[in-house]
């Protein structure tokens, strides 16, 4: 018991800061990372301010500690002040963020005497508004180190905040094989269609209008499967069905059920011939070929 307690004051605890655990490869890769630490060496929590979202069930099921905060308004100083208490209450000795926690998350850690912050950056942002850059750039000096998902992202994060690349360091999202190992399948069918599958939120960063329109100027007979969500649903919706050659199944349906199935993921590679990765930019060297889990014969 002794030991225990000593080995308990040993391990390092890390907050990660994030607004949700929604559906996404981003929080996915959050997810993976907190339950891959060694356990006897970090102690994680996950610290959601704004609300739960999908992969909660999973993380706690995997014995991570969760705390769901709620953020009512877009500048909430209650919501501030639940995060700063609870970060008060755990007292980590590093604080991760990411995903919009990092203004938050690094206000936070300052008030409280934490300079180990680490900020990460997952996306290419040419939306991001003029206030949240201007916010993320004067509040950057507050992290101990800044790190980018891939070379894009650091290029993206220098050009928008005035930093130098060498002050990024870029650290490549790890994917786990054995989630999507090769399974061997007969060769497909003689007459049958190539069947090509992609995920993703459906915003233009995702960048689906590159494989549509790559899809229209093949000429052999396929079908292709989009699962995803987004307010350009619906644009996107109709510019698939001016295509005939592909098969658009109702996305909604789709997405609820890759919602209510932990495998649904690995099934569309299973069940595709090729998984198509268009994505803007960020797309990490071997992403879409480390995903795939079949092929043709």
């Amino acid at each position: 018991m002794e030991r225990d307690r000593i080995n308990d004051k040993q391990r390092q605890k890390i907050a990660f800061v994030a607004p949700s655990l929604d559906a996404g490869g981003a929080e996915r890769f959050l997810l993976d990372l907190a339950i891959n630490l060694d356990r006897s060496r970090f102690v994680p929590y996950l610290i959601l301010f704004h609300h739960a979202g999908f992969f909660v069930a999973e993380a706690r099921a995997r014995g991570l500690e969760v705390v769901v905060l709620r953020k009512r308004f877009k500048i909430d100083p209650w919501n501030f002040y639940q995060l700063l208490k609870t970060l008060k209450q755990i007292r980590p000795d590093i604080v991760h963020t990411q995903l919009g926690g990092d203004i938050y998350g690094r206000l936070a850690a300052r008030l409280l005497g934490i300079r180990a912050v680490v900020s990460v950056e997952h996306n290419v942002n040419p939306r991001e508004s003029r206030t949240m850059t201007f916010i993320k750039k004067i509040t950057a000096p507050l992290a101990a180190r800044l790190v980018a998902v891939s070379s894009a992202v650091q290029e993206d994060m220098a050009r928008r905040y005035g930093f130098n690349t060498e002050d990024i360091a870029v650290i490549y999202d790890g994917i786990d094989p054995d989630r999507f190992a090769f399974s061997e399948r007969p060769a497909r069918p003689a007459g049958t269609p190539i069947t090509i599958g992609s995920i993703g939120r459906l915003v233009p960063q995702k960048n689906f209008s590159l494989l549509i329109a790559a899809l229209a100027k093949v000429n052999f007979d396929f079908r292709c499967t989009i699962i995803g969500e987004g307010g350009s649903g619906g644009a996107l919706a109709i510019g698939l069905l001016s295509y005939t050659a592909l098969h658009l199944r109702n996305i909604e349906k789709l997405y609820r059920w890759l919602r209510e199935n932990p495998d649904a993921v690995k099934m569309v590679f299973d069940a595709t011939s090729a998984y198509v990765h268009v994505k803007h930019a960020e797309a990490r060297p071997g992403e879409a070929s480390s995903l795939k889990s079949g092929s043709d014969r």
